[in-house]
């Protein structure tokens, strides 16, 4: 886990048959890991989206049902852009997931029995959103009480787990070529209507994508970066440690 604070300076090709990725909220998908989603689908591989919050909004949006129903056919729809159909909803209250961390493990716990997945797609500790966080400490929540012998254990046994970044960069340990997706990747961005309405994320997820390619061959036009895990960091190290490990302060 992790090299420091510098970059790699090669990209790494994932694959994945079975992949469970964690979602915050109604696009935290497409603007993290979008890009790798895009790749396993064409790869061959199965993606199912776990979005834990209702996705309501706050002050910024009114909020409502009926924006929350938006918010989720937008989506549907930009999930479809990608090729992928599989999504499952916690309904947990936006913006306050932190208060709500055993029900958002229980729904994780769910979709993980469910499996067995090869990969996990987490928000990053890092993150500046504390639904974000809390997401990642849902998580952790999880996976830290295993030492074998259970069914979730035995899930989990060979997971690996990538974390994505949104809101913050984070310091990725793993780099994704993801330039011969990106066009598909704003397409499906542009779904999400209501909230290009608010700020032009369209065009800041794709700088951060360009960003990461600084450490890279000129040849690679567009990356994602991850930070990876495997199900034991989560066992052996506190929630604290890990953030730490990850460059960050724990709250």
């Amino acid at each position: 886990m992790g090299q420091g604070l510098v970059p790699p300076g090669e990209v790494t090709e994932v694959r994945a048959a079975r992949t469970l990725v964690i979602a915050p909220h109604f696009d935290d998908e497409l603007f993290g890991c979008g890009g790798l989603i895009a790749k396993l689908v064409d790869g061959g591989g199965r993606v199912e989206v776990l979005h834990l919050s209702d996705s309501t909004g706050g002050a910024e949006t009114g909020g409502g049902d009926d924006y929350a129903e938006r918010r989720r056919l937008e989506a549907e729809r930009g999930l479809a852009v990608l090729g992928v159909t599989d999504l499952h909803l916690a309904g947990l209250p936006d913006g306050r997931l932190e208060h709500h961390l055993e029900e958002a493990a229980a729904a994780i716990r769910e979709r993980l029995l469910a499996g067995p997945f090869d990969l996990v797609l987490a928000p990053s500790p890092l993150e500046a959103s504390a639904d974000h966080r809390a997401a990642f400490a849902a998580l952790h929540r999880v996976l830290t009480p295993l030492r074998g012998g259970t069914p979730l254990d035995d899930a989990v046994a060979r997971l690996e787990i990538l974390l994505y970044e949104v809101n913050h960069p984070a310091y990725p340990d793993l780099l994704v070529d993801v330039g011969a997706v990106v066009d598909r990747l704003a397409r499906a961005i542009e779904q999400h209507v209501s909230q290009l309405a608010l700020h032009n994320y369209r065009d800041a997820i794709l700088g951060l994508r360009r960003h990461r390619t600084l450490s890279l061959p000129p040849s690679v036009t567009a990356a994602e970066g991850f930070c990876r895990l495997t199900a034991d960091d989560f066992r052996t190290r506190s929630l604290a440690g890990l953030v730490r490990a990850l460059g960050g302060v724990p709250e």
